[in-house]
């Protein structure tokens, strides 16, 4: 059980690793990435407030909620489970302000007035930590339907904050590849694998494997037809659905970190 369940950590965390920096190269240190999200927040309609839940988030909201899914984690599996839940969480939490703010940079290379680094996100971070967070903390006979319900819940949480033009698909990708990331990593460092496979949870995976393919094709068609048209339009909805594929891949991975 703790052979496969480091070898999904080990997977998790090379994909994630991958994704995001891959999602910083084209999407920050490219002259075509950068235009081609400024075109996705072009069609924004920008909000100063996106609405619930994302205006909710605040840093005592979000560490009021963790310590809630930490206990709760506690109480329904184990010591090593929420110290998981909690490392995990700190880790991507400052990991994120340590890389928007410090460690990475916006070139200039369109619009010398966008040179604002906001990759990864830090609200998409936030809500993706409590979101694995509250798939770690239930119990199995449960976690497949959490784990649906985590999954459709990021991928509306990604289009209000694109569509408020409050950050670019690739902020939500570095965001989403940073939590599933570090759940990993500490999933590596401390074993707390349960190896409960609910029937329930095994059809949820299979549906969440089926909406990630068709996303992961929705985007692929979308983009593959902007690249030859330019169309402004077909770059929206290319990365929307390449983000709702990440966001579906994202809480379908974090139930594997469990078995």
């Amino acid at each position: 059980m703790l052979n496969r369940s480091r070898l999904a950590a080990s997977f998790t965390l090379l994909i994630a690793g991958v994704a995001g920096f891959a999602a910083y190269y084209v999407g920050v240190l490219t002259r075509t990435g950068q235009l081609a999200e400024a075109s996705v927040l072009e069609t924004a309609n920008y909000k100063t407030d996106p609405g619930f839940p994302v205006n909710m988030v605040s840093p005592l909201s979000v560490f009021l909620s963790l310590g809630v899914l930490v206990v709760l984690t506690l109480a329904v599996w184990s010591i090593r489970r929420a110290l998981v839940v909690l490392l995990a969480s700190l880790t991507a939490l400052f990991g994120s302000q340590l890389l928007k703010n410090v460690l990475l940079d916006r070139p200039v290379l369109i619009d010398a007035a966008l040179t604002h680094n906001s990759f990864p996100s830090g609200h998409m971070t936030a809500i993706a930590v409590l979101g694995i967070a509250l798939i770690f903390a239930v119990p199995a006979a449960i976690r497949g339907f959490m784990s649906a319900l985590v999954g459709f819940g990021l991928s509306i949480v990604a289009l209000q904050v694109m569509t408020a033009g409050w950050h670019r698909p690739s902020d939500m990708v570095g965001a989403l590849a940073l939590t599933i990331g570090s759940y990993a990593l500490w999933s590596l460092i401390i074993a707390h694998g349960d190896n409960k496979i609910a029937l329930l949870g095994s059809l949820v995976r299979f549906l969440l494997r089926v909406l990630f393919g068709l996303a992961t094709l929705v985007a692929l068609i979308f983009l593959i037809f902007a690249a030859f048209t330019r169309s402004d339009a077909a770059i929206m909805v290319g990365a929307y659905a390449a983000v709702i594929a990440a966001c579906i891949w994202v809480a379908n991975r974090a139930t594997l970190l469990l078995r």
